[in-house]
């Protein structure tokens, strides 16, 4: 299975006005979340898995949209950062008009404050909350195996079909840092 982890475009990120030396200096960070998430998925599952960081490739959307289209993934997973909401959702939006049949996993830290609401935004159909190393790479292995999802601790997601909520609780706190794979 192809999967595809996003770091959204920063187009339109919700910000003050930061004064003209620290708006210069400001520069890109790395995705770390994804790249250690992308590490043990590598590791532990048997998914081909990428990492595109849309901001430092200084992508538009149609180059994102391009992209997820030429990589055809069958799973994508998108980092959210409350103020990046709005390219979150519009690379949400994307990857489902490439093809609907692409499951959209939502992590970091504007989906782990807020689940609920992240699991009822249409087009997302899994929510990883927290430390999401264990958590996305579980839902990849039972995914692959068609496997029950409810003992992935760390997982919301929204049935559609029942109209409810289902979420597994907290993923665990990994311990060891040193234990994930770079």
């Amino acid at each position: 299975m192809k999967v595809l982890l996003i770091n959204p475009p920063n187009i339109n990120e919700i910000r003050d006005t930061l004064p003209l030396f620290v708006e210069e200096e400001k520069g890109l960070t790395p995705p770390l979340g994804l790249l250690y998430i992308a590490a043990y998925a590598k590791k532990y599952t048997n998914c081909n898995i990428g990492v595109l960081d849309s901001q430092v490739e200084n992508m538009d959307y149609q180059e994102l949209e391009n992209k997820i289209r030429q990589t055809n993934p069958g799973i994508v997973g998108i980092t959210a950062l409350s103020m990046a909401i709005k390219d979150v959702a519009k690379t949400i939006e994307l990857v489902k008009k490439v093809n609907p049949q692409i499951i959209v996993a939502v992590g970091g830290p504007h989906a782990s404050c807020y689940p609920k609401e992240t699991a009822q935004w249409p087009n997302v159909d899994y929510v990883i909350c927290g430390e999401g190393e264990k958590p996305f790479s579980q839902l990849i292995n039972c995914l692959d195996k068609k496997s029950p999802l409810d003992n992935i601790k760390g997982l919301a997601y929204f049935d559609k079909k029942n109209n409810i909520l289902i979420d597994n609780g907290p993923a665990e706190t990994i311990q060891d840092l040193d234990s994930l794979p770079f």
